[in-house]
């Protein structure tokens, strides 16, 4: 259960970061490098600070990470290519 709560916080997430994206007076899309690393770092200190084991994930999962990274969701984060799909709607 915690688990569809924190995917349905997600996709909260996502809807109201496309809503500030459309509503924004200036173009946010060059401060996402910078609070993507605000974030990391962070979840990496509420990571320590709750006690966490810090540890790499398995071979299979950095695998997975990197596929995905590298394929769908980066090019998704490519400005050129999530106006080609969106607005045009073909490859």
């Amino acid at each position: 259960m915690i688990g569809y709560a924190l995917a349905l916080m997600a996709g909260c997430c996502w809807a109201l970061y496309s809503w500030i994206c459309q509503a924004a007076p200036v173009a946010i899309a060059p401060l996402m490098p910078g609070l993507f690393l605000l974030a990391a770092v962070g979840a990496a200190i509420a990571d320590v600070l709750s006690g966490g084991a810090i540890g790499l994930p398995s071979s299979l999962a950095l695998i997975a990470g990197i596929a995905l990274g590298v394929g769908p969701y980066g090019l998704a984060m490519v400005p050129g290519i999530w106006h080609f799909v969106t607005v045009r709607r073909r490859w």
